[in-house]
């Protein structure tokens, strides 16, 4: 699987997925010990930086990525099914000593 592939399933499909169908529950996913991290800079996701819009999940899609800056980056992402705001999710990603780690919250 290509790296680009595999980030966008690591960290938008699955976690997505996931929240959405447990929405209005409280549910935090934590990295263990027994998990390997990939190894991944913030240099290989800048990629994604910008506004995307699209349908998916019944509805219209936005997310906005910020540029790396900090050793860090930030997003924000809406879904608007029958012009109704479903689901937001916010977060970002930063960059430590040894992994490019992501935090999600979201409502």
């Amino acid at each position: 699987m290509q790296p680009r592939a595999l980030f966008l399933l690591l960290f938008f499909v699955i976690p997505f997925s996931y929240t959405y169908s447990q929405e209005k529950k409280s549910h935090v996913l934590k990295f263990t010990e027994d998990m390997v991290s990939p190894q991944a800079t913030l240099q290989d996701i800048a990629w994604i930086s910008g506004y995307w819009k699209g349908e998916a999940f019944g509805g219209i899609t936005e997310e906005m990525w910020s540029n790396p800056l900090g050793n860090s980056m930030m997003f924000a992402f809406k879904l608007v099914v029958d012009d109704k705001v479903k689901f937001y999710e916010h977060g970002g990603c930063h960059r430590n000593k040894q992994h490019t780690l992501t935090a999600v919250k979201a409502f």
